[in-house]
């Protein structure tokens, strides 16, 4: 884009994008809450059933699993309540871009906060996921090793955990470097706006604003691919009830394990549902991440345009 296209930038173009991303990430904030509360119940109905396979797990093994089930309940309260700050946050620091950048007043203290909550935000997460890998990864094998070990006639030694650990390793890295490198580029870009809406000079912001579109639309192609994987799940939905009927008349033959596991036709249905519910939702949050991220290079795009425009040259009165 040249300093030609900078000029066709207007006003309403402007409150267009920042009305369709703000309605995105709106939307986002509230299937936050519903994608919580939905994990929420079903860790709940997982730690109900906990009961059901003691006999078949073990005491041992029942209880690690409650252990699991209590840390993912308050992972879940906890992320989803981050995450709806950060929804809020975004938010807030986008009214006051799309207003800079549509020449209206901004609320610089209000601006200077959120800017720096959202760039604290972001480096924490840099540092997290890095940090975060390097301890569960060790963690993850150290339970792993007890648990290989607690069985009979089974064993893990060093060799196997050391093979595994670099295997989870080399998986890891790459998603920890593109996120860096997608968090890098939009923590340029808040950054450079920010210099601009307090006046002063610098780089211009549609450099910045560039790169980090390309990035939204590499992650757009990488989740619209996420979509359509997850529709692939959806027949599970109708195959529920055929494959309790099915396995309904094969239980009673399998001795001592049905009543073990408390299998009953309505839970195998229940289950397929609830993995075909859970990959539909799924498909639904990833499509409006994705409206989110091209709506993200649209309004940054067309902000930086209209920052980085000269002033207009007054006209003398003839």
């Amino acid at each position: 884009m040249n300093r030609m296209t900078a000029a066709f930038t207007t006003a309403p173009d402007i409150q267009r994008h920042h009305h369709s991303l703000d309605l995105a990430l709106k939307i986002q904030l509230w299937a936050t809450w519903i994608t919580g509360a939905a994990l929420l119940l079903a860790l709940i109905w997982g730690w109900t059933k906990i009961g059901a396979v003691t006999a078949l797990l073990g005491n041992l093994l029942a209880t690690e699993l409650k252990v699991m089930l209590t840390l993912s309940l308050i992972g879940t309260v906890l992320g989803t309540w981050i995450t709806a700050l950060l929804y809020g946050w975004c938010r807030a620091y986008l009214a006051q871009v799309a207003k800079a950048a549509t020449g209206q007043g901004v609320n610089m203290d209000r601006h200077q906060a959120l800017h720096r909550t959202l760039n604290a935000y972001i480096t924490a997460t840099q540092w997290a996921l890095p940090v975060g890998a390097g301890i569960l990864v060790p963690l993850s094998l150290w339970a792993l090793a007890l648990f290989v070990n607690s069985l009979p006639g089974f064993g893990i030694g060093a060799a196997e955990l050391l093979l595994i650990g670099l295997s989870v390793v080399v998986l890891l890295a790459v998603p920890i470097l593109l996120s860096n490198l997608i968090l890098a580029a939009v923590r340029r870009w808040l950054r450079v706006v920010s210099a601009r809406l307090r006046g002063e000079g610098g780089p211009p912001a549609l450099p910045a604003a560039q790169v980090a579109g390309y990035w939204f639309v590499f992650c757009a192609a990488l989740l619209g691919l996420n979509v359509l994987s997850s529709l692939g799940a959806l027949p599970t939905l109708a195959l529920g009830p055929a494959l309790s009927s099915a396995l309904s008349s094969a239980l009673p033959n399998l001795e001592g394990l049905s009543p073990a596991l408390n299998i009953s036709p309505g839970l195998i249905t229940g289950v397929s549902v609830l993995i075909g519910a859970l990959s539909l939702l799924g498909a639904v949050q990833n499509g409006l991440l994705l409206w989110t991220l091209l709506a993200s290079r649209s309004f940054a795009l067309s902000t930086a345009q209209a920052l980085d425009a000269p002033p207009p040259i007054p006209s003398n009165p003839s």
